[in-house]
């Protein structure tokens, strides 16, 4: 079977998933023995806990009993704003409420201006969602822009952002040895994997004491959000020559919708309990 076919049959598989799921997870799970945190979900399966319709990312959170996992992944064109960060708040009262919580996020970016969310997305993804089948037989451009994709993902996710956990604010290296851990990629089918990992001890958490804590998960959120306001872009957008006042009007109208939807924060709480 060709890979595009493969591809294709996936997708449509996880669409049907998707409607089955729970919005927000619902059980305590451990975590597979062989658990690695390389941004492959290889050792989770194909099956994810919860498929949240605000963030449109399928998820599950597990533990073992020195770790906290959390993998996310997302099939569709959300992916492009996952990339920018996801903002992972732990917070061990259980209450709905950041103050005094737990925060990490992945991959983080210091400069608020950075453009990851188009400088990937246009040259990358978009192109990879763009591949059509009968013109890819046999996967090899697919293989190819997925490819450019992790190695542009490799380039720019190299920090992590923690606060709560390290004794102060800190943003630690993906390479770092303070207990964190994360790592994302593009696999061949087409879907957004991101992984992260952290010490128990570092969340004050364990699984003697049965503890259990709510979570906030957002995407496009604090700390360092994208676009807190429409990109001042018009002014520098002119008509190009083969193009009717309609068809620019149109193509700016499409262009403020893309900077509408990346300057949004989409965010959900829900609670865990620590597997024994």
């Amino acid at each position: 079977m060709r890979l595009a076919t493969i591809i294709m049959l996936i997708l449509i598989s996880i669409s049907l998933f998707a409607q089955k799921l729970p919005q927000v997870q619902q059980v305590s799970l451990r975590a597979p023995t062989n658990v690695k945190v390389d941004g492959k979900p290889t050792e989770w399966g194909s099956k994810m806990q919860a498929f949240n319709k605000t963030t449109n990312m399928f998820y599950t959170i597990a533990n073992d009993d020195k770790k906290l996992y959390l993998i996310i992944r997302s099939p569709d064109q959300h992916a492009g704003k996952l990339v920018t960060g996801i903002t992972f708040v732990i917070q061990p009262t259980g209450v709905h409420n950041d103050k005094g919580a737990r925060l990490v996020k992945y991959p983080y970016f210091e400069t608020p201006g950075e453009n990851i969310w188009f400088a990937f997305t246009p040259q990358s993804y978009s192109e990879l969602k763009g591949v059509e089948i009968e013109k890819d037989p046999d996967g090899k451009k697919t293989e190819a822009l997925i490819k450019q994709a992790n190695k542009k993902l490799a380039t720019l996710s190299k920090w992590i952002y923690t606060r709560g956990i390290i004794g102060k604010d800190s943003v630690i290296s993906v390479y770092n040895d303070e207990g964190v851990i994360a790592a994302n990629g593009f696999g061949s089918d087409k879907i957004y994997t991101s992984e992260l990992s952290i010490d128990l001890k570092l969340l004050g958490l364990s699984v003697d004491k049965s503890t259990g804590f709510s979570y906030h998960l957002s995407v496009n959120g604090e700390p360092t959000k994208y676009y807190k306001g429409l990109v001042n872009w018009r002014a520098n957008v002119q008509r190009p020559p083969n193009q009717t006042d309609a068809q620019f009007q149109e193509m700016v109208g499409r262009m403020e919708d893309i900077y509408t939807a990346a300057s949004m924060t989409l965010d959900f709480w829900g609670e865990y309990t620590l597997a024994k």
